[in-house]
Parts: structure tokens; sequence; C-alpha cells
């Protein structure tokens, strides 16, 4: 240090206090830590005094991406530790209000330092259970109490609420340390049930108040583990090292482990439970769980009689002849150095007799009431067995057929899986993640991560069979790759060691292969083995190729281990499965012992002998001079053409590099842009104006009387499909922030073109409750909550109600008239009429892959929506948010009318009423867009359309829709068109070309029009 007199000096000036200062260990560079130093610590014996401290490196826990809240995988507990502690330690480090109101403005939003994909966050609370910051819920909320904030927002009743603050606020206070793990029920809404979650809480103090601050995922158990099976649906087996064999053992091994850390049982009922319940076993597979302080088992998944025995007097009751004592002390050694893979010799009596072999097991440390504990689950180190011919016993020329990656068979899955196990337990073995591993009971030296790696690029017989073998890559780019990499690249290949360096876009140059981009199926690839292990299917030339692939670490750096084949289907046969000739016309079975057909010869074969030794002759005195020349010509050429692809790869290395960087600023500028987005739009909404629909009320949901037009407007919209339908409740959804974000959208159409083509349509939100969509200030319906429909992840809305009736929200019943929507009854169902703009929209068909509207070749821009028909309705759906406005929240019943809910039989008898509002403001709002409203000059007569037997007037709804729609065309210019709704279908009336079109019909069907004057 250049002068470490001033670094003692800066300790001995501090007192219960923070200090930062610059470090270093033996051969690395300087970084920071903090210590915290208590000072004036005296010696009474002699008198003199100390300063203590305790230091640690000022640096966050590392986020362990990829991941996901809805499990409770190891990452999910290692992303929630490092937001938690970066808060905790900040906060505690805030010297003045200022500082550490910031601090807590940034948990709320500060997504790149306070967040981590996917779905993890902070929440803080002060002792009294007000919101002071959140994550997702962000300004709106803070000030609530949870309980308070629960029950308005139907996520859990008051008396929940309160019981759950209570939880984390008795969980904080009563901990030795100031922090908590805690499992608790959570809703999302009331009419859910209640799922388990797991928090881990802190205890912060500021200015004499106590706060807590948590963050928490799901507690999932085995439901994150997907269908990854054997070959024939068996569920993955313990009797060898394949893919899901280390997925099993990572997740079942974590749920225990958040379970036990978070559970309010006692230590015995925890035991129990990972001793008996199904929840911690799957398949083969078992936990085990032995003491630190007492080397006695204390849970056991396959045997609860082992409870309370030693492992060395279990192997000795079983007649296991593996050191127990020694395998016991190596599972404890690795469990205090952090948890890892040991490799040990075994001998399963009962499925493989007395023969030796190897098997591994990961093991974890667990601590619960400050009682120290390891847990474990293993499986058996042996490769599945491979296939290296075809079975049935197919041949060719009289020899077995070998197995190939370039077919789809069932030897292909079996191989591919078992080499990539194989590679997989291999090099988590020999990672620097499992430095503790121990090879108990065995002759074999640990290998390293380097060798192994190289073994596969050699192709070495652990790791491939025929054609098959294995690849491996990093995440990211790292040393190993290219200079041209931008992305992850291959660290060893074993179909061809010249690939190791390159990324995927680059073998796919290589190989001159067909295929999707290789940045895609990088990431793809990543996307399927974030459970550990998955399977991913892409199309490679002209068929699919299907991509086993797994995931370890080394070094702290993330790597996937791929083995792959193609999925084509193998040639014609000469038997069929009933034994019969399966040859095609113009091929036959020249050999007995051949599988494969062959052409049918169609002449002698002395003449055919004759033919090709002439052939060949004057091929040969011919071609000799050609071949020489063609082949200078050729190489020529391939030069040229290298050089141009070279040239052209720079330019795009280049751009992208120039796009990273962009992207990287654009990052930087998120949360600015964020928060001004939200000021603009309220800005905007004060110059736009609300539609000439809506009140002077402040409420965001405003009632919509019986005795109004609009109630009716709606009703006949309803029964369009639902003829038996009731209005029981309506509200008018006035959100001028939402309403602006909508007007901003359509408004963006207009500006590129694009005749907005706005609808009014239904959508149903299911199990979420409408509140969430028409009281948000930014989005309304958002793609966050959209889930995978026949044509994707989008969001989706009806032309016809009957349609949308099937995804209606169930409200809560409750009698209170303190809530927006007043209590309801057993047969009420609520759902939106919503307005949404379409756009260009295209016809498609059904494909649950869609991410976003294709290309229009005819403009070169997307589609801005994709429509199709499903259950007999026509559908649109969206891929962004802002399109749909909820302009009406509807809550109905079906069946006989009930007069104390739906006062008036029909519109008539409501006209009837003092109170009625003739406003037909409902029709005129969707033909008139966004601008001003255009009072119709009164004119006598009726519009009439041409039927089979005549002219034949509108209905009086449909009259004024389109004498509005003329007149504002007429004297403003506005578009000339109008959707109308007859007794079974829909129509367009064009005023300007005086034609009413069938939208509906498959033929579209026009009808002439006209306006039929009364005046003589």
């Amino acid at each position: 240090f250049a002068d470490p007199a001033a670094l003692h000096e800066r300790f001995m000036a501090s007192n219960a206090d923070w200090v930062s200062y610059l470090w270093t260990d033996e051969g690395s560079e300087a970084y920071v830590k903090l210590a915290y130093i208590i000072n004036n610590i005296t010696d009474v014996s002699n008198g003199r005094s100390y300063y203590v401290g305790v230091g640690f490196q000022d640096q966050p826990l590392p986020a362990d991406l990829p991941c996901s809240h809805l499990f409770d995988r190891w990452c999910s507990l290692t992303n929630v530790r490092r937001l938690v502690g970066r808060a905790q330690f900040e906060l505690e480090q805030a010297n003045t209000i200022v500082e550490f109101e910031s601090i807590v403005y940034r948990i709320s939003f500060d997504d790149n330092q306070y967040k981590i994909p996917d779905g993890f966050y902070l929440f803080m609370y002060t002792f009294d259970g007000e919101m002071k910051a959140h994550g997702i819920l962000r300004d709106d909320s803070f000030g609530k109490n949870l309980w308070d904030y629960a029950a308005e927002n139907d996520i859990m009743p008051i008396e929940e609420g309160l019981a759950l603050h209570e939880t984390f606020q008795n969980a904080v206070s009563s901990n030795e340390h100031p922090e908590a793990w805690v499992q608790y029920p959570w809703r999302n809404s009331l009419e859910e049930d209640p799922i388990a979650k797991v928090a881990l809480l802190v205890e912060v103090e500021f200015n004499n108040e106590l706060y807590y601050i948590g963050a928490g995922f799901r507690l999932s158990g085995m439901d994150s583990i997907e269908s990854d099976t054997h070959l024939g649906g068996e569920v993955c087996s313990d009797q060898y090292n394949l893919p899901c064999s280390f997925t099993t053992a990572y997740q079942l091994s974590s749920h225990a482990m958040a379970y036990a850390i978070s559970s309010f049982d006692h230590t015995d009922e925890i035991f129990k439970a990972i001793s008996r319940n199904s929840e911690f076993k799957h398949g083969d597979f078992y936990l085990f769980v032995y003491g630190l302080d007492d080397d006695r088992c204390m849970a056991h998944g396959g045997n609860e009689d082992f409870v309370g025995k030693t492992l060395a007097e279990i192997f000795e009751d079983v007649g296991i002849p593996v050191n127990g004592t020694e395998l016991y002390g190596q599972f404890r050694i690795v469990s205090e150095q952090g948890g890892g893979w040991v490799l040990y010799n075994w001998v399963d009596l009962a499925r493989r007799g007395m023969s030796n072999f190897n098997k591994i097991s990961y093991i974890f440390q667990l601590t619960i009431d400050g009682h120290d504990y390891f847990g474990g689950i293993g499986f058996n180190h042996l490769r599945y067995p491979l296939d290296e011919h075809m079975r049935n016993g197919m041949k060719q020329n009289g020899e077995p057929i070998p197995c190939s990656r370039e077919f789809g068979l069932v030897c292909s899955e079996n191989n591919a899986r078992a080499i990539l196990g194989q590679a997989l337990a291999e090099l988590v073995l020999s990672s620097s993640e499992a430095s503790a591993v121990q090879f108990v009971g065995l002759n074999r030296q640990r290998r390293t991560h380097d060798v192994i790696l190289r073994e596969i690029s050699k192709r070495d017989p652990n790791f491939s069979i025929n054609d098959f073998s294995v690849g491996v890559f990093s995440f990211d780019r790292n040393g190993a790759c290219s200079s041209n990499a931008t992305t992850g690249c291959a660290v060893a290949y074993g179909s061809n060691s010249k690939y190791v360096g390159m990324t995927w876009n680059e073998i796919h140059a290589a190989d001159n292969a067909v295929t999707i981009p290789g940045d895609l199926l990088h990431q793809k690839l990543i996307d399927a083995s974030n459970s550990g292990s998955g399977v991913f299917t892409y199309p490679y030339g002209g068929n699919n190729k299907r991509a086993w692939v797994a995931q370890f670490k080394h070094d702290g750096e993330n790597y996937y281990v791929v083995a792959d084949y193609l999925t084509a289907e193998i040639g014609p046969t000469c038997l069929n499965s009933n034994g019969t000739n399966g040859c095609p016309s113009g091929m036959e079975c020249t050999d007995a012992d051949q599988s494969f057909c062959k052409p049918t010869d169609e002449f002698p074969v002395w003449i055919s002998a004759v033919i090709g030794t002439f052939a060949v002759l004057l091929v040969g005195s011919i071609g000799g001079y050609l071949y020489v020349n063609q082949k200078r010509k050729e190489e020529a050429r391939e030069r040229k053409v290298l050089a141009s692809k070279m040239t052209e790869m720079e330019k795009i290395i280049e751009a992208r590099k120039n796009i990273d960087n962009e992207i990287s600023d654009l990052d930087e500028a998120f949360g600015d842009v964020k928060r001004k987005r939200h000021s603009l739009i309220m800005k905007r909404a004060a110059l736009l104006g609300r539609p000439s629909t809506w009140t002077t009320s402040c409420d965001i949901l405003v009632p919509v009387n019986p005795e109004d037009e609009e109630y009716w407007c709606v009703l006949e919209s309803l029964r369009v499909t639902m003829s038996d339908v009731h209005i029981a409740k309506l509200w008018r959804v006035q959100n001028e922030s939402l309403w602006s974000y909508y007007s901003f959208h359509k408004d963006r159409l207009e500006d590129n073109n694009i005749d907005p083509n706005e609808r009014r349509v239904w959508h149903g939100t299911s199990s979420m409750d409408p509140h969430i969509v028409y009281s948000d200030k930014l989005d309304g319906f958002m793609m966050q909550f959209a889930a995978n429909g026949l044509w994707g992840r989008g969001i989706y809305f009806a032309d016809k109600a009957s349609y949308s009736k099937n995804y209606s929200h169930k409200p809560a019943v409750c009698e209170t008239s303190k809530r927006e929507r007043p209590g309801t009854k057993e047969d009420e169902l609520e759902m939106f009429l919503t307005r949404l703009s379409v756009g260009k929209e295209v016809k498609l068909a059904q494909d649950r892959n869609i991410t976003i509207p294709p290309i229009d070749w005819t403009t070169g821009n997307r589609f801005n929506s994709v429509t199709g028909v499903t259950a007999d309705s026509q559908v649109w759906i969206v891929y962004e948010n802002g399109r749909a406005y909820p302009e009406y929240l509807v809550r109905y019943y079906i069946g006989p009318r009930d007069k104390s809910r739906t006062p008036y039989k029909s519109k008539d008898s409501a006209r009837k009423s003092l109170r009625w509002s003739g406003s037909n403001s409902f029709q005129r709002e969707l033909s008139t867009s966004s601008h001003p409203d255009v009072s119709p000059t009164p004119r006598q007569g009726s519009w009439e359309y041409l039927s089979d037997n005549g002219w034949v007037a509108y209905d009086s709804t449909n009259q004024a829709l389109i004498e509005n729609t003329f007149q504002n065309h007429t004297q403003s210019a506005m578009k000339p068109t109008v959707i109308i709704s007859g007794p079974q279908w829909k129509y367009e009336v064009n005023v300007k070309t005086m034609v009413q079109k069938n939208i509906q019909h498959v033929d579209s069907r026009e009808r002439g029009i006209r306006f039929h004057s009364n005046l003589p």
C-alpha cells in the first residue's frame, strides 16, 4: 500500500461505522473492500486500546442467469440473496435522510440494480405495514399498508393481508440474526387458490424507525421439471447419467433447501416430510440428510428405516461392501466447503448384484434452527447403453446398418442423450465449481476441464459413437472465441475440431448450412436448457434437426453441451411390418439379406457390363484434360467467393458492434425514458380532450344507468350472439392516462397512412381481475399477462360476445358498498367491450409459435394485427401494448330477467322514465374516431338498402349511425364507412359509394343503399 499508516489512522478514527478502502490479494489486482469498525476496546489488564473490524469485498453477489421466480431453483436462492443483500448494505450505509430516500426510490425504479430477470424484485415495508418501496407496484401504491392494498385489489382478504404482515414482521424481529427465510401463502386474486412462496427478509433501522426488506420466489418443487424422459415415456431413472438425472438432482435438492430453511415446522417434521412426501421424490430419485454435529441419518427418501443410523451402520445392515465412515467423511468435507459433486465406488445388490461401478451424488449444506446438516441426491455414473446399429435386425449387403445422426430413429435419440449425459457428468466433475469433489474408493485422478474438452473434440469413445458427437459452447464471448465472435462460441466440437473458437453463425457458414440464424439458435439452446437440460428442434436444410442440450458452470462462466441429429425418415425398406414386400414400383430386394430397396435391373447383366466398360474408357480419355482445366477454374472462383464472403462478414460484424453500442446506450437511458413516458402521456391527455361519452366524474369507473342510450347500445351488441343475456351493471371506463396512450398508438397508425380500422370488440380477462386493466395508468391490456393461444402469445379480442363469454371474469361475491364494483351474485360474469385499433390485418392459420405479425411484402412493413376464425367467431390478435382501450366493463347474467338488477324489459319501457337520456354519442364516438363531434343537419327521410324484395328501411339505431357518418363525411371529410349490426350479420356501409357489404359472410355480398327523402 502507498500509505498503510493512513489506513490505520482511518480505522482508529471510526467507531461503529463503515470504512471503504483498497485491498489486494497476492497476484490479484486491487479492489474495494468495506469494513465495519468498532473502536476504543480496552484491555483492563494493561490499559491498551484496540479497534476490531470485519470486512468483505464491495461487490454484489453475481446474479445467476437465466432463472425464473416461478421455480425454487438454486439460482432463485442466489438471486434473492443478491437483491436483499445489496439493498440492506446500501441502506445501512446511508447517513442522511436524502441518501436513505434516494436508495428507497432506486429499489422501486432502478431495474438494472434492483431487479433480476425473470421476475425477481424487492419490496420494503415499515413495521407499521406501510409500503415504502416495491419493484413491481411502483408509486401508485406507496403509502398504503399491505393488507388494505391487497383487499382493495382483490388479492386477498384484509385478515389474510394483516396476518402476512405480522408473519414478515415477527420473522425478522424474533430471528437471532436480522434476516429470515419465510414460507407463506400468496394469492394473485381472490378467485385463485393460494400458492406457496418463499421470501428472504431482513430488518433495517434508520432514524429510529424499523423496516423490513424482502424478495421471493415460488415454492414450486418438481413442477419446474419439464417432460424430460427416456424413450417410451419412462420417467428419468437414477440408473444412468442422463441429462435429466442432473436436472432432477439439482431441482429436488434446491426444493428441499428452499422448503427446509423457510418452513415454520419443527426440525423433526421437516425431515419427516423429506423422507415421506412425494414432492421430494421423482421416479427412482430421492433425498438423504445427515447431521454434521451428529453423523446419523436425519431423513431418507429411499428407506425411512435408515433414519437414526450412521452411514457405516446402514451399509453393514444392507451388506454393501463400501466404507461408510470414509464416504460420510468425504460428504461432510464437500458440504463444509460449499457443496459439490462426489464420485465414489458403489454396489447395488438389488439391481446389479455384486458388480462394482461408480456413483455420483450432489451434496449441499443445510442449516436449520442453528444446527448444520448436509443433504444429498445421487445416481449411477453409467452411460446409457449405446445403439451402434439400427434396431430390428436391419441389414444392408448382409451387414448390420450403423445408427446414424442423419436419421430420426430410436437409436439416434438414445445415442444423443447417452453421450450428452456422459459429457455433462465428466465436465461437472472437472469444473472449478466442483473443486471440492472427492473420488472415494477409486484409483482414478481428477481430470481437468481442458482435458475433457480436448477429449470431446478428438471424438473420444466416451463421448461419441459412429457419427454422433457432442459440442460445448460458452454462453458469452470468452478467450476461446475467435476475434470475429460477438456471442458465445464452441470450446469443444466433436464433429470437426477445426470449429473450436467459432460461433454457430461461423459453423453454419463453413458447412454451407441452410438453417436459422446462429445467434437465434444460440439463444434457443440456452432457453431450452434453463431447467438444467432440454431439447430444441429447428429447420436444417430440407429437414429438421433435434438438439439435446444441458447447462453447467466453470470458473463462474455458463456453458452448454449439445448433441444433435436430423429427424429425416429412412428410405424405403424391403419388408413392411406385416412381412410383405415394401419396395415401391421400380425397386426391388435383390438380396435376401438386404433391408433397403434397389432399382430393378431392366437389362441383362452382361449388356450392362459392356456398356459400363465402354463408358469408362470414353469418359477417361475425354475427361482427363477437362478435369485439370476445370479444377483450376473452380479454385480461382472459390478464392474469389471466399474473399467476397470475408469482406461481407467484416461489414456485418462491424455493423453489429455499432448496434450493440447503441443498445447499450439505450439501456442506460431506459429508466429515465419510462418515467418521462408517463409524464408525456399525462400531458397529451390534457391536450387531447375527453371522448364525448364521458361525464365530468373524476372516478375511473363510472356507472352507466339503464335510462341512458349507451346502456341499450351495449346490450344490443351483446344480444347479437347472446339472445338471453341481461346487463346487471354497466360501467364506462374514464381513464385519461390510458385513453391518451391508446390515442397515441391510434394516431401513430394514421400518421403512417394506415387506416386505424377501429372496431368495438369483446375481451374476457378470465381469472385476472379487470381492475388490473382499467385502473392501470400506462398500458391497460398488457403483453406481460398474455397467454399462449391459437395464434401465439398475444392479446386476443373477439367479434362475438358469445366467444368472449368463455373467458369472462367471475367477480367476488362481496356485499359491500365501499368497493368501486359492488358485490355480485353467483350467476354474474364480467367482460370488456373494447375499442381496438386493428390497423392493417392479415388472416393466418392457427400457429402457436407466432410472436409478431408477418411482413407485408407489398409495403415492406409488418402487418399491425393478425386475424382468424375460431369457434365461429372472428378474432383479432395484437402483439404490443397500447392498441386497445377498455371502453366499457359489462357485468351480465344469462336467463330470465331479474327486475331487481334489470328494471326495464326493453328500451321502449326505459324511454318512458323521466330520467331517460337519449344521447346517441355512443354510436357517434366510434365513427368519428378521435376528431371533434359534428352536429348533423336534420334531414327528413330514411336510409334504405336494396333487398331481394325491394327497398327496406334500416332500424332506428342503424338509421342514426349511418346518418351521422354521412354528415361527418360531407361536412368534415371524415371516412365514409361505418360498421352496423343486423339481426344475423355485420355490414360495412359506405355512404360515398352507396354500397352495403356483408363483412361476415364468406361471399362478402354487396347491396345498394339510398337515402329516401320524405319531402315532397
